[in-house]
């Protein structure tokens, strides 16, 4: 799954993860920890996943560069 990604996939995915975290911000503004928890940890586990899924796009393309 990862590998299949595009770029474009994983940017977006970034700029949801942010907007969890914004969001995590917003519940802890409010006092609502139970909703902070689960946008922050969301957001996190989001994050975490398409830094990978980046690191393995990067990785392919150097070894494309690499074979050509």
């Amino acid at each position: 799954m990862l590998k299949n990604m595009n770029l474009f996939t994983i940017i977006m995915a970034f700029i949801v993860s942010f907007i969890n975290f914004a969001q995590a911000y917003n519940s802890l503004i409010e006092d609502m920890m139970v909703s902070f928890y689960f946008h922050g940890v969301g957001g996190t586990l989001i994050f975490i996943l398409h830094m990978t899924a980046l690191i393995y796009y990067v990785r392919d393309k150097k070894k494309a560069e690499q074979i050509s």
